[in-house]
This record gives C-alpha cells, structure tokens and sequence, in this order.
C-alpha cells in the first residue's frame, strides 16, 4: 500500500478541500497521514474512516501573538515534520507554505517520493501580498517548482498561469465541490430563525474575511425589504461586524460556521445562494469559489459578482443572476426582484450544473493524475 503524507499549514478543522481530497485517496488505497498544525481543543492523533491527522506539537506557538516571532512556528513546523514522518511515496503538498517542506522531503528521499503541489489559491498573489512579500513567495515558488511532479488547481485561469510560468508536465484542475447529494429542501435555517413560508431567505456562507463582499451585504440588506431575510453562516476577521449588524436588523441573520459534514443540510433550507467575491487581488479576480458548488449541489440558484470564472459558469448554465458591478445598490434591486416564482425556472439547470460538478467527477481527475505519476 503506497503511503501519501498530506501537508496543511492549518491545524485541519474546516479544511474540507483536504479532507475531501484525504478521504478519497484512502477509499482508493492509499494509506493517507495529514500532517497538520497543533489545535487548540484539538486532538493530537484524529483517526478518520479513510486516513488520519497527525497534528504537530509547536512549542513556539505561544509566540502566534507576536508579530515579529511568528515566523519561529513556521521554522519549527518545517523541521518537526521533516523529522516525524519518514518515507512517503507521495507529498501532497497544499498550499505555498509548506511546499519547501516537500521539496526537502523530497530530496532527503533522494527523488523517491513523488511531490504534489495543490495550489488552493493563485498563491503568489494572494489577498494582502504587497511588496517584499509577494517577491519572496513567487521566488519561493519559482525555487520549488522544479522538483514538482504533479500540480493540482482550483480555476482554469489559474491553471493556464501556472502553466504558461512553470510548464509543470503532469497536471490538472480539481474544483473544489461538495459531493453528490439529492436535491432535497430543508427546513432547518427557517425554522431556526422563525421565518414566515413566503419569505425569502438568501444565504452567504464562508469565510468572514475581507474582500467576500461582506460590508455590500451588510449595507444592501440594512434597508428594510419585508419578505427578504440574510443569513451569514461561517467564521473569520468579520465575524464580530457581522454579528453586530445582525442585531441591528431583524432581516439580517448571523450563525457560526457549521460542520462540513452537516453544511449542506443547512444550505438547503435557503432559497438563495450569494458569493460576491471583490476584484482585490488577481488570486480573488479568477477564484471559482467552492460555495457557488455548494449552493448549487443545494438546488439554491445563486447571485455572484461579475467575476470572469464566476460569471462564465452563471450564464453558460442559467443558474442564477450576475450582478452588473459590486455596489449594494445592484445587489438590493435584484433582492428586491427576486421572486418566490423565480427558482422554479433555475430546477433542471441547476441538476445538470451538479451533475457536472461535483466531487465524484473532480475527485477522478486527482486520482487520474495520481496514476499517471506512479506508472
């Protein structure tokens, strides 16, 4: 049985691209070990059905408040992991950060193992690279990029600017979607909020961060439309602004992030799905956001930014509206035009979007470039 040592720099408690990924090597046969940073009220040892985390002791953790001392966990990381887990015959690699791990795993192997790098973002330019920042990580990945065996993205304008840069050999696009499930409404989300059964109720869910379009929410749902209900679902820098919003507007809702297992069970009992992803760095520009997947493998049409990857799949499969620009004022006249009547005409497409995309039909595509690195 082949041996792969999956590498997160995250201590694995939301990551579901990495557990989805992990799972599916394991119901493959591979013996699969996610190396993952030490977790507050996390276990050190997690033994899933299909693989298992193995989260990294740092004693420099207790500098994470301190700027300047940050770099020591990441240095410690490196050399914990290089030292705990020998003889892979695959380095999945997610993520920038430890991809010089895998290469130095790689080299202490003499050429063995085989690397994997799975670029969740467009890394070099990443939300909040500036200056010397981003010269380091794109020398850093220009270093690396030779020993890599196999290269995995999330868009195709990602992949073609990895390829055009790198001329990486073995690659392939894996987006990040939800596994199949049946199209089934829920009532949990209604029922929770007390909802009336004519309101409509739009969903956001992920990261509470800069950049999601959280503060055009905030401003379009902050003036009253009776019937129109937000909820925000998930954690992040925001989440305080959220919440403090939300108990100022009885049409706008706030809950924690959930479970992976359990999201979509939620986000079926929404009506609409939202993802309005702002144009502030190119990484965010050609992202293809796993929550348009999820709300639609919910049978939730969606409303999305007109953001080239986003926009391309809205109106090549007719599952939901694209808005003109990224301004409250657009996203409050569509809200304000959506109808109960309107998701009876995204159904059929929205089943045929699902089942394109979706994990069974990515997951393939991994698995295939997994075989073609072994032969």
């Amino acid at each position: 049985m082949k041996k792969v040592l999956s590498i997160v720099f995250n201590d694995m408690r939301h990551d579901s691209r990495v557990m989805k990924e992990a799972t599916t090597l394991g119901e493959a046969g591979f013996a699969v070990t996610v190396a993952a940073l030490e977790g507050d009220d996390l276990p050190a040892t997690e033994d899933k059905e299909s693989y298992s985390i193995q989260r990294v002791p740092l004693w420099s953790r207790r500098f994470k408040h301190i700027m300047i001392l940050r770099p020591l966990i990441y240095l410690e990381f490196l050399a914990r992991t290089l030292l705990r887990f020998p003889n892979p015959d695959f380095l999945h690699i997610h993520s920038i950060e430890p991809l010089p791990l895998g290469v130095m795993l790689k080299a202490r192997s003499a050429g063995r193992a085989s690397l994997i790098y799975d670029a969740h973002e467009y890394e070099s330019e990443k939300n909040g690279l500036r200056g010397w920042m981003k010269w380091s990580i794109k020398t850093l990945e220009w270093m690396c990029m030779p020993f890599v065996d196999g290269f995995i993205t999330v868009s195709e304008r990602i992949l073609k600017d990895y390829r055009d840069k790198y001329k990486v050999a073995r690659y392939t696009l894996v987006h990040n979607c939800p596994p199949p499930r049946p199209s089934k409404r829920t009532t949990s989300l209604r029922q929770e909020l007390g909802l009336q059964q004519d309101d409509i109720l739009f969903i956001y869910q992920g990261g509470l961060t800069y950049g999601r379009g959280l503060e055009v929410l905030i401003k379009a749902f902050s003036q009253p439309t009776p019937g129109r209900h937000l909820i925000v679902m998930g954690y992040g820098v925001l989440a305080d602004m959220v919440e403090q919003a939300a108990d100022q507007s009885q049409y706008l809702h706030y809950k924690s992030a959930v479970p992976p297992e359990v999201l979509l069970e939620y986000t079926a009992s929404a009506d609409v799905g939202i993802a309005l992803i702002e144009p502030i760095c190119l990484s965010y520009e050609y992202c293809l956001p796993n929550k348009l997947f999820e709300y639609a493998m919910a049978g939730l049409p969606v409303i999305v930014s007109p953001l080239p990857e986003m926009k391309e799949k809205v109106e090549r499969y007719s599952i939901g509206k694209v808005l003109p620009d990224h301004s409250a004022e657009s996203l409050r006249k569509v809200v304000e035009e959506w109808s109960s009547d309107s998701y009876e005409s995204f159904v059929d497409n929205l089943k045929e979007f699902s089942e394109k995309y979706n994990w069974d039909v990515e997951s393939a595509r991994m698995l295939a470039l997994y075989r073609s690195i072994s032969t």
